[in-house]
């Protein structure tokens, strides 16, 4: 199934808004750390209790402060930085707090890109920009001469 041009087209600027963060804060190297991105806008971050199956992440709202939990029954630290990076993604892409987390309270995400809502979808793709920026992870595939444990060791840290 294709997706209309506005959509694919605001996929592609939710990672180029990722990686625009990155050049804003001097990011230039990975793995890129979600979490002390988080710490830097003041947004405490914080494992979630394994209590609701199938949670992958929660961004909560108390006026202007912010808060991200994360999953720690998926142990993949991958999987969990991707889970910060992917609320991260509401936090810094326009239109998303309106969207999902209007007034206080907790917006819940699900892990396996299953969601058809264009806000989930712009939120991992911005976690995958943010976690694997194009310059970045292309220069260490290419230093690591695309040898699969290394690219395999390059994923598992973003």
């Amino acid at each position: 199934m294709k997706m209309p041009t506005s959509h694919a087209f605001r996929l592609k600027m939710a990672k180029q808004k990722a990686e625009a963060l990155l050049k804003e804060e001097g990011i230039t190297t990975m793995p890129v750390d979600p979490f002390a991105i988080a710490d830097s806008r003041d947004i405490e971050v914080k494992a979630k209790p394994d209590t609701a199956g199938g949670v992958s992440g929660m961004l909560l709202r108390h006026g202007d402060m912010f808060g991200i939990l994360y999953v720690t029954h998926v142990r993949s630290e991958g999987f969990q930085r991707f889970s910060v990076g992917h609320e991260l993604g509401h936090y810094f892409l326009d239109g998303h707090i309106d969207q999902v987390l209007p007034k206080d309270g907790i917006h819940t995400s699900y892990a396996g890109f299953v969601s058809a809502d264009p806000y989930e979808l712009e939120a991992d793709q911005f976690a995958a920009g943010l976690l694997m920026p194009s310059t970045p992870f292309k220069r260490t595939v290419t230093r690591a001469r695309c040898c699969r444990c290394q690219v395999r060791s390059a994923a598992s840290t973003s």
